[in-house]
């Protein structure tokens, strides 16, 4: 990181902090909201199938994600569901 806040990542934002204790320094980033954060391993073949799925629907990866997890989830409730 030069003087000036640029690393090359771009400027520093203000969701990222840099913890300067100890002999390493970390970047750290502060939560936007309440949402939760985790990573997720996927096989290449299907991150790219998700990435055009995505595309096609007119949402970013992670908003595709939560679109396909939201509808499955629905499915299983309504599934759960006592038949009348």
């Amino acid at each position: 990181m030069d003087q000036k806040g640029v690393d090359m990542y771009g400027p520093n934002r203000s969701n990222i902090s840099t913890d300067l204790k100890g002999p390493l320094r970390r970047r750290t980033m502060k939560p936007f909201s309440d949402e939760g954060q985790f990573k997720l391993r996927l096989s290449r073949d299907l991150r790219e199938w998700l990435q055009a799925q995505a595309q096609a629907s007119r949402r970013s990866l992670t908003g595709e994600i939560q679109w396909r997890l939201q509808k499955s989830r629905e499915q299983q409730l309504a599934a759960q569901q006592p038949a009348k």
